[in-house]
């Protein structure tokens, strides 16, 4: 017997509304509803859903593949995976040779100034500082696939899929992020410009809405108990 359950929300970061939602057994797996979201979403939006991202725990090459065939998407990599290591190793490559003044033409650099505040009262102290997020195209990923690869990423024919990858290098606004280990964002949008770069970082950032608002609401105003 299940006797738990959880909902599934598809949220608008700007307005904090609730544009699609799911309610099924806590033993279900997250990816389950991944499509049926968005499409949930699309039905109730049309042409207004833009983009989604998720959160890291949904990765799956070929639900994302399926997502990407309605609305591009934006979700962080995990740490284990083959593109988020590279990801990672050719950013900081990237920073490294910008840092010395040698051109860089394989990857888009994007800044925002941000404002950290430090301490209180008369002690209190702004700084501005630099976001910094690299802007990778086309990164091979075996995994982003229609079906599972399998055995044939060791065929000398297989083409893999691919994806496109913003990393997070410097983030004022988490100070306590391990420089060695940044955010990877990984995309099938495109990351052509400083604005893209900077566009999957926003989209990513404000996941947080769902925790913020979602599921506060849906204990007190949307007074969820026993389906």
């Amino acid at each position: 017997t299940v006797w738990g359950w959880k909902v599934w929300l598809l949220f608008c970061p700007v307005s904090g509304i609730p544009l699609a939602g799911s309610v099924d057994r806590i033993n279900v797996d997250d990816r389950v509803w991944m499509v049926a979201l968005v499409l949930q979403g699309q039905a109730n939006l049309g042409p207004r859903l833009k983009t989604v991202a998720f959160d890291r725990g949904f990765w799956d090459g070929q639900e994302l593949h399926r997502v990407a065939q309605h609305v591009p998407f934006f979700i962080p990599g995990k740490a284990d995976l083959e593109i988020t290591q590279e990801a990672r190793r050719a950013a900081l490559d990237v920073s490294a040779r910008q840092q010395q003044g040698r051109p860089v033409a394989d990857a888009v650099r994007a800044t925002r100034p941000i404002t950290v505040v430090t301490g209180k009262g008369q002690r209190r102290c702004e700084e501005r500082q630099d976001l910094l997020v690299i802007g990778l195209p086309g990164l091979d990923c075996p995994t982003y696939a229609g079906e599972p690869p399998g055995s044939k990423v060791h065929s000398k024919s297989f083409v893999p899929g691919r994806l496109n990858a913003a990393v997070v290098i410097a983030d004022p606004s988490y100070p306590s992020a391990d420089p060695a280990e940044p955010l990877v964002i990984l995309t099938c949008a495109p990351l052509d410009t400083p604005q893209d770069g900077l566009f999957a970082y926003d989209r990513v950032d404000a996941r947080g809405v769902i925790e913020n608002s979602g599921n506060k609401q849906a204990k007190r105003e949307w007074t969820l108990e026993t389906p």
